[in-house]
């Protein structure tokens, strides 16, 4: 689409002067959003899935320290292999006095024995002005935006078909992060179906002079 607007053509430029993430931010994406687990057999055998070495550990805790790399690891019992996680996180950068948040998917995948891989797109870029408000909301299977937070803080519990609910039966939810600037998805064990796909879309509303501006996310969802 060609810049038309003052403010299009703002963004287009400086959407040029844009540069690859850090690697401080995604190493604390990594840190803090993914998840991080430890393969556990029957016999008390554990693998970090963060560095891929063995260790064991009776314990009877959800979670342990690998006494490898140190890191705290959520303990899986299962006898797979392979394991993949997904999520999104953001971050906010100034350029030419706008204020762009950038949000990326991230993918991780544990193989037994061998240390955590990374991978990461960028999903979507929001713009604001000094003159601009966002609000946080959830896309209905409908089409409209509930702002009816039902999670923690910024957030919603949502229905197996996407639609905003509450804290119960409800198989799925996302939380917002006003500060950090990052989504968080997850599942409600015992309420959620294994291997079934559910598709969420965070929404962000931008009222600039009384007129709305959306930018909608969609998260496909799948638990093991």
């Amino acid at each position: 689409m060609k810049a038309r607007t003052k403010i299009e053509k703002q963004v287009a430029a400086s959407n040029e002067k844009l540069t690859a993430i850090s690697p401080k931010v995604l190493t604390w994406a990594v840190r803090k959003v993914a998840g991080h687990f430890c393969f556990r057999t029957s016999a008390h055998k554990c693998t970090c899935g963060e560095c891929g070495r063995h260790f064991d550990h009776k314990g009877k805790g959800k979670s342990v320290c690998c006494p490898h790399c140190g890191t705290r690891l959520e303990i899986k019992d299962t006898l797979k292999r392979t394991l993949k996680e997904a999520c999104y996180f953001s971050s906010l950068e100034v350029i030419d006095h706008l204020q762009v948040q950038r949000v990326f998917r991230l993918e991780t995948t544990f193989r037994k024995g061998k240390p955590m891989e990374i991978d990461y797109w960028e999903a979507c870029r929001l713009w604001l002005n000094a003159e601009g408000k966002v609000a946080v909301g959830l896309t209905n299977p409908d089409g409209k935006v509930s702002y009816a937070y039902s999670a923690n803080g910024i957030g919603f519990w949502i229905a197996a078909d996407g639609t905003a609910s509450s804290w119960g039966d409800a198989p799925i939810y996302y939380e917002y992060d006003a500060s950090g600037y990052g989504l968080t998805v997850g599942h409600n064990p015992g309420h959620s179906e294994k291997s079934k796909t559910y598709i969420i879309k965070p929404t962000m509303v931008y009222n600039k002079g009384g007129k709305l501006h959306k930018a909608v996310i969609t998260i496909k969802m799948k638990f093991a």
